[in-house]
């Protein structure tokens, strides 16, 4: 999107990141080769530079790109338009509105934009219901990433578990063989992963075409919303690791959790539900 809008509808762009390491190691790995490298941009980049200084290009049409984390320092006295902040559930609290604060005279254009990609929270030591992130999120009109079964066609959400309404249990499935201990024998477990419809019970497997049929399906669906909010100015999207990461590795990872649950530690669990399945959760 920031070569889009640097080319067609070019403003300041800032990009936040949870550290300065982080966002100079992301500019310069990622973002200033396809910069240099796109046919939109590579025009309007500056010849001369070839590495990142003081966290911003200034390109030829005039518009600074800046690439930073989210200090004080980076964030005062610059104006911006578009605002990418990335993994917010990391900032401390106050950060987000001190970034947002940012794009104040496009806001009253009504030109601005503002998009904001992280795992689910909060912070420790934050309160859910207090946490920028967490109420940012549903400040938006949230939106669900639903796929189509390739049995019998009908759309669902793609979580690694659900439950219908009988109790039964649905989503990333495997045989249940356990030590004598009650710990989860993984050797045995993972081989036997599958994905269960929540329909019709079709079983499918892990690979190219199954998460190639889902993305050609995938769609958004609103949910808890109605009609009066779709005009909203602020949407929030949600998708799970199932659709793009190997279940084999998140099976592992949650009997892992489940093993070490069992010896008082909930930390694995606890990151599995925010990482992997992009849910606010706490201990």
């Amino acid at each position: 999107f920031v070569l889009w809008a640097m080319a067609n509808d070019p403003g300041p762009y800032m990009e936040l990141f949870q550290t300065d390491k982080v966002a100079s190691e992301h500019a310069e790995s990622r973002l200033m080769p396809n910069f240099q490298n796109c046919k939109l941009t590579r025009d309007l980049f500056p010849a001369d530079r070839h590495k990142l200084r003081d966290n911003q290009i200034l390109f030829s049409n005039g518009h600074a790109w800046y690439v930073c984390g989210p200090s004080i320092g980076n964030l005062q006295t610059k104006g911006v338009r578009y605002l990418r902040l990335e993994e917010v559930w990391m900032w401390d609290q106050g950060k987000e509105g001190e970034a947002i604060g940012r794009i104040g005279d496009y806001l009253k254009m009504y030109t601005s934009k503002v998009l904001r990609i992280s795992q689910g929270g909060p912070k420790d030591g934050i309160e859910m219901e207090q946490s920028d992130w967490f109420r940012a999120y549903h400040r938006g009109v949230v939106h669900e990433w639903e796929v189509a079964c390739l049995g019998c066609g009908q759309f669902f959400d793609p979580v690694f578990s659900g439950q219908r309404a009988d109790g039964s249990f649905y989503g990333i499935t495997w045989n249940r063989y356990q030590f004598p201990n009650g710990d989860w024998d993984l050797s045995k477990c993972i081989p036997t992963v599958g994905f269960e419809c929540p329909h019709c019970q079709h079983p499918m497997m892990d690979g190219a075409k199954t998460k190639g049929e889902w993305n050609r399906t995938g769609r958004y669906r609103m949910v808890g919303q109605d009609e009066a909010m779709v005009n909203q100015k602020r949407d929030s999207f949600h998708w799970e690791a199932v659709i793009d990461y190997p279940w084999d590795e998140l099976v592992e990872l949650w009997l892992e959790a489940c093993n070490a649950e069992r010896r008082g530690d909930l930390k694995p669990k606890l990151q599995f539900w925010q990482k992997r399945r992009a849910q606010f959760r706490d201990e």
